[in-house]
């Protein structure tokens, strides 16, 4: 497993490598497949404001958003690895990305600019602090950004 997130009505959804599958569990622990990607890997999940599920994806990253049993591509930041997803409180989808550790702010379908570029590898993991702030997380030099 690769990322867990819980959604507002308490279930939680697993993604995992090698097989590129995205799981369900409710909070009564009954387990079922939400979504097979296309790529071998997802790395990444985030609930959004709306409660579509969105997924990171490797080796040929993209982000797709899973929602009514439906997945469509969502953003391609023409990176290898998606390995991190948070929204801010502005609505948009954060991305980070590897190998060449940026962070994306997506506002839309297809629509979204770098946001940050660390000069690092890898941006492993992003979160908001409590006023706000993007906080990421490098790879090979475990900077904070």
């Amino acid at each position: 497993m690769w990322s867990v997130v819980e959604a507002p009505d308490s279930t939680f959804y697993v993604a995992t490598g090698h097989r590129g599958k995205v799981y369900n569990v409710t909070s009564a622990g009954k387990t079922s497949l939400v979504w097979t990607s296309p790529q071998p890997e997802v790395f990444a999940l985030a609930v959004g404001p709306e409660g579509a599920l969105y997924a990171g994806t490797s080796p040929d990253g993209r982000i797709y958003k899973l929602q009514g049993g439906k997945a469509e591509e969502y953003f391609n930041p023409q990176s290898k690895y998606i390995w991190a997803l948070a929204f801010g409180k502005d609505g948009a989808l954060y991305a980070g990305t590897g190998d060449d550790g940026k962070i994306f702010r997506i506002t839309a379908r297809a629509q979204g600019t770098v946001y940050y570029e660390t000069g690092q590898s890898h941006v492993t993991c992003l979160a908001f602090d409590r006023n706000g702030h993007l906080l990421a997380g490098s790879e090979p030099n475990g900077i904070l950004y």
